[in-house]
């Protein structure tokens, strides 16, 4: 989460500074986080609100869903289904 609000804010500051564009009000990434062997699959998307609220220190005015997928979990609960 940290490292997306970072690429958000260095994203915006280069659209501004070099390109002399506004700043992009919202950006969704997608993430993989690996546990193991167990890939996790993350997408979460960074506002002006959000930034802001963490260089202040403060808590954003909106709420942040952060949408999460383990792949194994559904592996599993697909193995009954095989009969092994």
């Amino acid at each position: 989460m940290a490292e997306a609000i970072a690429a958000y804010a260095g994203k915006n500051e280069i659209l501004i500074n070099s390109h002399h564009l506004p700043p992009l009000q919202d950006i969704t990434f997608h993430a993989i986080a690996m546990v193991g062997t167990s890939p996790i699959f993350y997408k979460l998307t960074i506002t002006t609100d959000l930034s802001n609220a963490v260089q202040q220190g403060t808590y954003p005015q909106a709420e942040t869903r952060v949408l999460r997928v383990e792949i194994l979990t559904c592996l599993e609960v697909f193995k009954q289904f095989l009969g092994n």
